[in-house]
């Protein structure tokens, strides 16, 4: 048994998900490419991000400590080449969506990720 839990990041993706679709909602009638660019970019930086999550956080405790170190590299990994790969699909969709947009939603989600991911720590370690 494992005395130390599983940190809640699912949490984290629920409440950029949350975010994201209200703000893609927001901005449907204003323009309908850029609330389309505005979800696909924060989509970019979300999936990979629960996919590490997901990889990463698969085992706990002290007998797992190797499978544990690995996991995190191969979920470092599998955020980059997936990251990396969304990021090739929105630039072949060029022509239907604003990239600029898109990368700088994308980028704009750090900020949110971080604050709650500090956020869902803190009140987990409380």
């Amino acid at each position: 048994m494992s005395t130390i839990a599983r940190p809640p990041l699912f949490k984290v993706a629920r409440w950029q998900l949350t975010t994201l679709g209200l703000l893609s909602m927001f901005l449907l009638p204003l323009d309908w490419v850029v609330s389309l660019s505005v979800f696909i970019g924060g989509m970019i930086h979300i999936v990979p991000h629960a996919w590490f999550a997901k990889i990463a956080f698969n085992k706990v405790g002290a007998r797992h400590a190797d499978t544990i170190v690995a996991s995190f590299y191969l979920g470092q990994a599998a955020k980059f080449i997936l990251t990396a790969f969304l990021l090739f699909l929105a630039f072949l969709a060029a022509n239907q969506i604003d990239v600029q947009i898109v990368v700088a939603s994308f980028i704009a989600m750090f900020p949110l990720y971080l604050t709650l991911v500090t956020n869902v720590l803190r009140k987990h370690s409380a």
